[in-house]
Formats: structure tokens, C-alpha cells, sequence
């Protein structure tokens, strides 16, 4: 029997993420035995559960165990800011629900950007969220609880060609305007909007018919480099 290990090399934030949230024991003054030197900074939550994600990454290990283990840091990090960490929420639990992704190879995942099809991480109540996949430039139309933009497509590499590269740029900015709205003081004041409506408006509607008509050209550009590859 003979083992090969391939090397992994994650970013350090997303290796901080991970180590810190898996360290979390959804149980107030309960530290893993591993950890206790960091009880004082990991005292607090809520702890996500990541539903399937050992299926998840079981899948990704056989090919592609780096890009597994972003796309779970990802998660972590958007579920983070939904959840903000709070010494207060020590013992409380919240289930992320992965199931949509837990079948299929990172490759597979990523590959629907060029299509402008992406995962959004969409919070369901006070203690479940679940990743959905939907249309990016239809965001406004479909999704109407608060959410968040996994950065489920591949990161620059200089590879993809211009129009490769415009489309996931697209995608970043429509990841970066979701995290704006979300941070600026103006959504944070006194806003009486319901809750499902000011989730559904946070992209601005300024300029987005052709935010979505730039995604849909780019993206039916990266579609047919791909067909010709």
C-alpha cells in the first residue's frame, strides 16, 4: 500500500478561518484539548455546523482537497459575518446547510460562473443557513432573505483570457457592492423597510440593468472560450 500526499497550500486567512472556527465547541468554557492555550479568544460563537461537509471534502480530496478546503473557508467567512462572533453566543449552534454542493467536485462548482450562475450562502432564520444556487445577474428577482456571495469561481490567474478575466471581475464587484450595502452606515440607521424587501434591494438598483447585461456578455464570451478549448 503506498500513500501520496499532495501538498496544500491555503492562504493564511483562510487557514486562520478554519482552525478558528472548527475550534469552536458550541459550549460555553468547553475548549478542545488542543486549544486551551486559546480559550480566553475562543470563548464565544455562535459555532456553525457545516452540514455535510465532511462528504464535501471527502469528494474535493480526490482531486482537488486546496479548493475543497477554500470554498469551506469561504463559507465560514461569509456565515461569520452574518453571525458576528460574540462572547454572548458561547453555547449557540447554527446549522449551515451545504447540500447542494456536497455531490460534486470544487471543478464542477466553479465551472458555473461562466454560465453567471453562482452560490449565494442565504440565511433562512436565526439558526440555519443554506448555500442556493442561483443566477447572478437575477439576484434581485429571486433571493429575498438576507445572503451572501461565495467566491465559488477561481481566482485570477492571468489564464482566462480578457474575457475570462472580466467576468470574474464583474463577480467580484457584485460580491464587494452585497459586502458595501451590508457594511455602510446608511443600512445600519434606522431603516423601516421590511426585512425581506431591504434584503432584496441590496444591490443598488442604479446601474444594474447593465451590471447584468455586462455579466450576461461576458459571460456567454468565457462560455465560448471554453467550447473551443
Amino acid at each position: 500500500l503506498t500513500l501520496t500526499f499532495t501538498p496544500i497550500s491555503l492562504s493564511e486567512e483562510d487557514a486562520s478561518i478554519l482552525s478558528t472556527e472548527m475550534a469552536l465547541s458550541g459550549v460555553e468554557g468547553q475548549t478542545y484539548a488542543r486549544c486551551t492555550e486559546y480559550a480566553e479568544q475562543l470563548n464565544g460563537g455562535p459555532c456553525f455546523l457545516v452540514y455535510y461537509s465532511p462528504a464535501f471534502l471527502r469528494n474535493a480530496a480526490r482531486q482537488e482537497a486546496e479548493t475543497g478546503l477554500r470554498m469551506l473557508a469561504d463559507i465560514y467567512r461569509q456565515a461569520r459575518s452574518i453571525w458576528p462572533f460574540s462572547s454572548k453566543s458561547a453555547s449557540v449552534s447554527v446549522t449551515i446547510r451545504i447540500d447542494q454542493i456536497k455531490e460534486h467536485q470544487p471543478e464542477h462548482i466553479m465551472d458555473g460562473y461562466l454560465w453567471g450562475e453562482g452560490w449565494l450562502l442565504v440565511k433562512r432564520n436565526e439558526r440555519e443557513a443554506v448555500i442556493e444556487h442561483h443566477s447572478l445577474y437575477m439576484l434581485q428577482e429571486v433571493v429575498h432573505s438576507e445572503y451572501r456571495v461565495l467566491a465559488f469561481w477561481p481566482p485570477p490567474t492571468g489564464e482566462e483570457g480578457n474575457e475570462g478575466m472580466g467576468l470574474i471581475r464583474e463577480l467580484e464587484e457584485v460580491r464587494a457592492q452585497v459586502e458595501n450595502r451590508r457594511a455602510s452606515p446608511a443600512s445600519q440607521s434606522s431603516d423601516t423597510t421590511p426585512p425581506h424587501q431591504r434584503a432584496a434591494s441590496v444591490l443598488p438598483s442604479s446601474g444594474y440593468a447593465e451590471r447584468a447585461a455586462r455579466i450576461k456578455r461576458a459571460t456567454q464570451s468565457a462560455k465560448d472560450l471554453r467550447l473551443q478549448a
